[in-house]
């Protein structure tokens, strides 16, 4: 999604440090909740490289 390798393993790098501490029981799938807040976190960084430019 963002066009580099090196982008993509930062992203999956802040997000697992960001769900440190944070993993409860409430999270019944959580293969589902990582790649949605991961989808999630792609696309706030293209809009943030968008209003860069």
């Amino acid at each position: 999604m963002l066009g580099s390798r090196t982008d993509a393993e930062d992203m999956v790098q802040d997000l697992f440090i960001s769900m440190h501490g944070l993993v409860n029981d409430n999270i019944q799938n959580m293969k589902s909740y990582l790649s949605k807040m991961m989808i999630n976190r792609c696309f706030n960084e293209l809009k943030s490289a968008r209003k860069k430019e």
